[in-house]
């Protein structure tokens, strides 16, 4: 039988762990070839599926147990926490309190003109 790694978690975002920050996570989670679940409050989902992710509902201060199991099953622990506690890599946009973008985007990466409109 493989090792199992666990880790605990606690959600920061104000949002919660809400569609963006979930596919940050499976995004990651599947680059790993281990078996990756997600657990809060004791109910386990598969932590490479984004809608299993999404039926967890964890809110802010919430904390989630990591769990891998596989031959990469470390590595996949520590980088998925690390993505956790840098927030997704989602920060607060300057001007919108209320908009969460990846790290490195900005407005200006979205352009409108009446062409395209």
């Amino acid at each position: 039988m493989q090792d199992v790694f666990e880790t605990r978690v606690t959600i920061k975002l104000s949002e919660g762990l809400h569609l963006r920050p979930a596919d940050a996570f499976v995004s990651l989670a599947k680059t790993f070839e281990a078996k990756i679940e997600l657990s809060k409050d004791a109910e386990f989902v598969d932590g490479k599926s984004i809608l299993s992710i999404i039926t967890l509902a964890a809110a802010e201060g919430e904390q989630l147990l990591i769990r891998a199991q596989g031959d990469d099953a470390s590595g996949a622990i520590e980088v998925l926490a690390a993505l956790v506690e840098r927030n997704f890599d989602m920060v607060k946009d300057a001007d919108r309190d209320e908009t969460t973008r990846p790290a490195g985007s900005s407005e200006s990466d979205v352009q409108t003109t009446e062409e395209n409109v």
